[in-house]
């Protein structure tokens, strides 16, 4: 998708992130507003070193539309162009497993 757009076309992906075994001890909470609280926490602390590294592409253009907090998405926007250089200066966004990128439809997205 990022490939074939036009430099200046707003691109919308959906990052996914891995808690991993962190969400299994968020489980055994018997209150559901704790619960909650402790999966909003464990997701966000997952979804920080990726907010970390698309953090330096804002100037760019890309920006983060929503958290989608509880979940383990988060919605990021931004020019084909950008997308690119950060595929070409941050590989490890693309080929770390516990991270996951895709197209996500623009009506949802706010683009």
């Amino acid at each position: 998708m990022v490939d074939r757009a036009t430099p200046a076309r707003k691109v919308s992906l959906v990052v996914y992130v891995d808690a991993g075994n962190r969400l299994n001890e968020a489980a055994k909470i018997s209150d559901a507003k704790v619960r909650a609280q402790r999966v909003d926490t464990i997701y966000r602390q997952a979804k920080r070193p990726v907010v970390e590294k698309l953090s330096g592409y804002l100037s760019a253009g890309l920006r983060i539309v929503t958290d989608l907090e509880g979940t383990p998405g988060m919605v990021v926007v931004g020019p084909a162009k950008t997308w690119r250089k950060v595929i070409q200066e941050q590989p490890d966004l693309m080929e770390n497993p516990r991270w996951r990128m895709v197209p996500n439809d623009p009506e949802f997205a706010g683009v």
